[in-house]
């Protein structure tokens, strides 16, 4: 993308990329907008490259929209993203279109808007075509490897145990404890929310101190901890149920290790899980994947252990 010149994008004050935000924020309640703004800023930057900021004359420029998803395409972006991409667009322009102050501006921006989005669509025909034919080939590629049990996805879990509770009883006595197996600990922790608990990575680097400490008590002597701020498209607080088991592990990170990893420098912003520079992980799939390559184990997603145990509990449910 950088290559064709697609990462530049308008500054974040311009009046249209700025109310589009705000709209997204104040009327729809999406803290979670960013990527989709940015994709708009992307879209009009290519369309108007001389331009200060943005302005309505895009609707008068459908083939340069038309271009600009021929050079996403050429920029070898995936199927998926160019969907993104139109897809954000349309709403940008339904942002556009009920907007009173633009209405002002231009008697005719109603049509202009629906024509421009009715170019949308017709665009994005051919592309959810591939798209669907490539998510086909993928499933039936699956099929044919056959799907990894729920047991299997959570090999790395059984075999770094017994060295995770090792590290766990020094640290339980006030043992002192070597920086990489302050690692190992903090590793495990990740992966057993997402592999054991089936939770996606941005849920692990979402959690913060305070869900931890507002953890909720639940049946069969299980507290819940509900992660607030994870990132996600869907609207929802994420919530997982751990052991008293579990409970003391994290507890035990909290208290004996991640006060180690705290610096004065670095502002931790309240995350749960730190890196040992003491600023937020940047990936817990990169976590939970050097997780598995320590303990010789094939890595494991965590899409692929969600898909695992969506197939396991619908047999169960049958």
């Amino acid at each position: 993308m950088e290559k064709h010149s697609l990462h530049q994008k308008f500054p974040q004050e311009c009046r249209l990329i700025s109310g589009f935000k705000d709209h997204f924020v104040n009327m729809l309640c999406v803290t979670n907008c960013q990527q989709e703004v940015d994709n708009v800023s992307r879209w009009l930057r290519y369309i108007q490259p001389e331009a200060v900021e943005p302005t309505l004359d895009f609707l008068h420029e459908k083939v340069k929209g038309t271009d600009f998803l021929k050079a996403l395409k050429e920029s070898l972006c995936s199927l998926s993203t160019r969907l993104n991409y139109i897809k954000n667009m349309i709403r940008f322009v339904k942002y556009v279109q009920v907007t009173l102050e633009y209405s002002k501006e231009d008697p005719q921006l109603n049509q202009r808007c629906r024509d421009y989005i009715n170019c949308l669509k017709v665009a994005r025909k051919p592309i959810a075509r591939e798209y669907d034919k490539e998510e086909v080939s993928k499933k039936y590629t699956r099929l044919k490897k056959g799907t990894r049990s729920v047991k299997d996805c959570q090999k790395v879990l059984n075999v770094a145990k017994p060295l995770f509770l090792e590290i766990f009883g020094r640290l339980s006595v006030g043992q002192d404890i070597g920086k990489q197996e302050k690692t190992i600990f903090k590793y495990y922790l990740e992966a057993n929310v997402m592999l054991g608990h089936f939770q996606r990575p941005i849920v692990v680097e979402g959690l913060r101190v305070s869900d931890w400490l507002d953890r909720q008590d639940a049946p069969n002597r299980r507290k819940v901890v509900a992660v607030k701020e994870h990132n996600t498209a869907a609207n929802h607080v994420a919530t997982f149920a751990i052991s008293m088991e579990e409970e003391a592990w994290m507890d035990t990170y909290f208290k004996e290790i991640r006060p180690v990893w705290q610096s004065c420098d670095v502002d931790d912003e309240d995350w749960f899980f730190l890196s040992a520079a003491g600023g937020p992980i940047k990936s817990s799939s990169s976590d939970v994947q050097r997780l598995h390559e320590m303990f010789n184990v094939a890595n494991v997603t965590s899409t692929e252990v969600r898909k695992a145990a969506e197939t396991h509990f619908g047999k169960s449910d049958t």
